[in-house]
């Protein structure tokens, strides 16, 4: 029965993830808040890696992120394996550290887009020796992660929730 329950939820955030890059690559692709298009991926990941752990979250982050990469990223596998990395990140110290709730998924969320910003710095400096353009692509980062956040709450109680229909335990959960 348990292996029933952990086969029909992988398979239900696997749908997620499809509906999650569907949704962002049609219907809110053309949807521009201060000149920056907002993404689902990084709220929809965080929030499946808080309540299922480190490696349905770096699964799920990498699924979505390849969905996204198929159908938009210039550079192709770029958004999967930052989506896997976070995935990985939120799901390891949501399991350690911290309380499964929203104001720790808004710490992990902000977490996530400052470890895209970490990891840009580090790649410019070991490969290109320069830290042009670091600046603006920085502050582009950090507007994508303003203009996303609202999709936090909703993807927090959709996963909270599927959770508890396949009978997840939730440990450290606050009212």
């Amino acid at each position: 029965m348990a292996d029933e329950n952990r086969a029909a939820s992988l398979a239900a955030y696997g749908l997620l993830a499809v509906a999650v890059a569907v949704l962002q690559t049609t219907l809110f692709a053309r949807l521009h808040i201060l000149g920056t298009i907002p993404l689902m991926t990084y709220a929809a990941t965080v929030c499946v890696a808080m309540f299922e752990g480190e490696q349905t979250g770096a699964l799920f982050g990498l699924l979505t992120g390849y969905c996204i990469d198929v159908t938009a990223s210039a550079v192709f596998g770029r958004t999967a394996l930052i989506l896997m990395l976070a995935g990985y990140a939120a799901g390891y110290l949501a399991r350690t550290l911290i309380l499964q709730s929203l104001t720790s998924a808004a710490s992990l969320y902000g977490l996530a887009h400052g470890l895209v910003i970490a990891g840009d710095l580090l790649l410019r400096l070991l490969v290109t020796f320069s830290l042009a353009g670091f600046g603006g692509a920085a502050l582009a980062q950090l507007r994508l992660a303003a203009v996303s956040l609202p999709y936090l709450p909703l993807f927090y109680l959709i996963v909270r929730r599927l959770g508890r229909a396949f009978g997840r335990p939730e440990y450290g959960v606050t009212p």
